[in-house]
């Protein structure tokens, strides 16, 4: 890439697959019952949403990052909720998040990250994220198609 410009636009394009990994993973979970393999499922998705808003390194340009502008305004706190499962709970182990309580016999803790029932709206909240990238993919097309 020979400008940030290029490398932006490479970004969005790999937002893209990343939403597209996301989409898949939510779209496969029909194929199996509830249990371990379809929250499996709904965690890779809920990694996969929200790598674009995790902090990039980049050739050109020091970071890049999703921003909150692509997600509609109805969407945000659901956008909130599924990067919290995924810092707080997937990709950390946050105590404060889980509350856990020691009991005479182990532990006892909360039950957190409902996923399964996050499917249906993650689904249109990706859908809705990936036609704003995809948005901003053909703005940057087109600073190279002349």
């Amino acid at each position: 890439m020979k400008d940030a410009c290029e490398e932006k636009y490479v970004f969005y394009n790999l937002a893209k697959e990343d939403l597209n990994e996301a989409a898949g993973c939510l779209d496969a979970i029909k194929q199996y019952k509830r249990g371990l393999t379809s929250t499996t499922m709904v965690k890779n998705a809920i990694i996969a949403y929200s790598r674009p808003f995790m902090e990039c390194k980049g050739i050109n340009n020091k970071i890049h990052r999703l921003k909150i502008k692509v997600v509609p305004k109805d969407y945000r706190t659901l956008h909130k909720k599924v990067l919290q499962y995924r810092n707080r709970i997937i990709a950390h182990t946050d105590l404060d998040f889980r509350n856990p309580k020691l009991v005479k016999y182990g532990m006892m803790m909360k039950r957190v990250g409902d996923y399964l029932s996050l499917v249906g709206e993650m689904q249109v909240l990706i859908r809705e994220v990936r036609s704003a990238v995809h948005n901003m993919i053909i703005e940057y097309a087109r600073r190279f198609i002349k």
